[in-house]
This record gives C-alpha cells, structure tokens and sequence, in this order.
C-alpha cells in the first residue's frame, strides 16, 4: 500500500503569516511571564515557574526548543534537496545549518552550553562575563556565517537576506545582554537609577534576552522557509510499505 501526501503553500502569503504568529507568542509568553511572576495574580510557586520565561524548565522554554528544531526540520529537507540537486560544497552549508539549528534546539531544551560553560570555567577565568561565550560565541558565528552565505547566493526569495540579518541582528543584541548578566555588578546602576532591585533588573534583562531570541529564531524559521519555498515549490510524502511475501509453491 502506498500513501502519498502532497500539499501546496503559498509562499508570498504564508511565511509572513506565519511570522506574525510566531512573534506574537514570543510576546505572549513575556506577557504571561509578568502575570506569573510580577503581577501576583498566580499565588503558586510552582506555577509561577512554569510561566517564568528565565527559566529553563518553564513553558517558554519547551516552545522555543520546539520553534528551533522547526529551523533544524527545514534545514533537512534543504540538506535533502542539496543532496540531489546541488554541488558538494551547497550539500556541506546545508549540512552545517543543520548541525547548527539541531545543536541550538537540543541546546535550548537542556541547557548545555551553560553546563559546559561551568565545567570549564576555570580555563577561561580571564574572561569578564560566563565561559561558555568564549568557547560557543566563536563556534555559533561561524556556523552562522556558512548559513548566512547560503542565503545570500541566492536571489530566487526577496526579503530573505533581510529576514536572516535581522535575525543575527536580533542574537547578537540578545548574546550582549547575556554578556552583560554575566558581568559582576553590571546592573547595580540600573537598579539604582529606578529604584529597584538587582534580580529584578536581572530578570527583566532574561525576559528582553529570550524575547530577542525568539524573535530571531522566528525570523530564521520565515527566512529559511522562504528560501525552500522558492527552491522546491511543493511537498510530497510518500509511504510505501513493503509488498506482501507471495503464497510458496
């Protein structure tokens, strides 16, 4: 038996719906974050951290590893594609974004580069903010770079560059606010200047860091979908099972 599932997308109007609905829920879950944590209205801790967007086992988090493995999803069928239809170096950019975006999910979900980040602290002591840009900041530029160059080569999906360097633009902004967390006293003006407290500054700069964050993983997600989009034009799935062993004779 053989099950074949074809479907057609629109790709001038989808990608932006799709944008728009991402980055609504990127700002839902910093409004659901302030109503769980600032606003008193939820008097059980163990909700408030489901809704707090700085931590890595609320709800947020589980969305945006989710949204990153989508990026890593696209990237394969991209890879896919490359693998039957481009050269060798497009099928190895294509394969570095998928490393990449599959790193950044599983990363999101598990917090790994804090993990190793700590466990080699103590090599990179010279360094002001947490260790982990240091060893990971150069890594994800590179892999970033190699993807960008994908993008740029191509001129069959207008607004996709514009959609990727905005969404570098969106995780660099967010890497310089981690840098700036990391720091020792980096936000003792700030809180004093407003008359509030340090984690409060502190917590308030995670919901603005992971807002940045989403906001850039949902531009990726769009500036990626438009380019395959534009590559294949439409999907195909088949599933074809193996054909019945005939009766001996």
């Amino acid at each position: 038996m053989t099950v074949e599932f074809e479907r057609s997308l629109d790709r001038d109007r989808a990608p932006w719906k799709l944008l728009c609905w991402l980055v609504l829920g990127a700002f839902a879950f910093s409004a659901l974050d302030y109503v769980g944590n600032r606003s008193h209205w939820i008097s059980s801790g163990s909700l408030r951290d489901v809704a707090n967007v700085g931590r890595e086992d609320s709800l947020h988090n589980f969305a945006s590893s989710v949204q990153e493995l989508a990026i890593a999803g696209v990237a394969l069928v991209l890879y896919l594609h490359a693998r039957r239809a481009e050269t060798r170096w497009a099928r190895f950019e294509w394969g570095v974004a998928l490393g990449f975006f599959t790193w950044v999910g599983v990363d999101d979900g598990a917090a790994l580069h804090e993990r190793i980040g700590t466990a080699l602290q103590n090599d990179v002591s010279f360094f002001p903010s947490y260790a982990w840009q240091v060893i990971f900041v150069p890594i994800f530029t590179a892999a970033m770079l190699v993807t960008a160059h994908i993008v740029f080569r191509t001129r069959r999906a207008p607004w996709t560059r514009t959609l990727f360097v905005a969404g570098i633009g969106c995780y660099i902004l967010a890497v310089a606010l981690d840098y700036l967390e990391g720091r020792f006293g980096a936000y003792d003006s700030v809180a004093s200047a407003f008359g509030v407290t340090v984690p409060t500054v502190s917590h308030y700069s995670r919901v603005v860091e992971e807002l940045l964050e989403d906001v850039g993983a949902s531009l990726f997600l769009v500036a990626l979908l438009r380019h395959l989009l534009c590559t294949v034009g439409s999907f195909r799935l088949t599933v074809a099972s193996r054909s019945e062993p005939g009766p001996e004779g």
